[in-house]
């Protein structure tokens, strides 16, 4: 039987450098809306993969 609820599935043009890169660009620029539509065009594993680039990133800055 079919859920009737969405699923959400792993973006198959993902590059999570690329994406870190436009995240870490919106947050500086306080764009929240891109942040939010960047988040959710991918699935959660994803996710987990941009925010250890852009923490590595951030941590190896300083």
């Amino acid at each position: 039987m079919a859920s009737p609820y969405g699923t959400i599935v792993a973006n198959p043009d993902f590059h999570a450098a690329m994406f870190a890169e436009k995240v870490d660009r919106a947050l500086r620029v306080d764009d929240k809306e891109t942040v939010v539509r960047l988040l959710t065009a991918v699935n959660n594993e994803q996710r987990q993969m941009v925010i250890r680039r852009l923490f590595n990133s951030h941590l190896n800055s300083y």
